[in-house]
């Protein structure tokens, strides 16, 4: 499995991606228009796109908007390639956490509640070389 996860504004989606959240969203993507977008791939294959809000020196999550049918490990692979992109790419924009909201079913106890949603928090540790140019490609990281 080859997953690879970009980081995207809505305007840079190609129509193929708009496509693919106004089918796989319940409310479209009309929601999403001033947002980045995080896009898991392996290969061509698109496995889930992530709406985030930048608040302050966080993401907030806004919605997983996941391919249906997509078995267990392309969904854990596509979350973990997403996870670290956001991390590595937080890192060099000044984000210091990832405020996710925690679905009902999970086997997750929040740890905050933000817009009267039940969260989790999990904070984006600062860069050691935040100066130096990373050498990994944050924008298109390999899972």
């Amino acid at each position: 499995m080859n997953i690879r996860t970009k980081l995207l504004e809505y305007g840079a989606l190609s129509s193929r991606d708009i496509a693919e959240l106004e089918a796989w969203s319940p409310h479209g993507s009309a929601d999403f228009f001033n947002l980045q977008i995080a896009i898991a791939r392996n290969g061509n294959k698109t496995l889930c796109y992530v709406p985030l809000e930048t608040i302050n020196s966080a993401y907030f999550v806004r919605a997983y908007i996941v391919r249906p049918g997509l078995n267990e490990q392309e969904t854990f692979g596509a979350g973990d390639s997403i996870d670290a992109t956001l991390a590595a790419v937080g890192q060099e924009r000044g984000i210091r956490k990832l405020i996710m909201p925690v679905p009902v079913a999970a086997d997750v106890t929040p740890s905050t509640v933000f817009r009267g949603v039940p969260c989790a928090v999990r904070m984006i540790p600062e860069s050691m070389f935040f100066a130096i140019p990373s050498p990994i490609a944050a924008q298109d990281f390999i899972n």
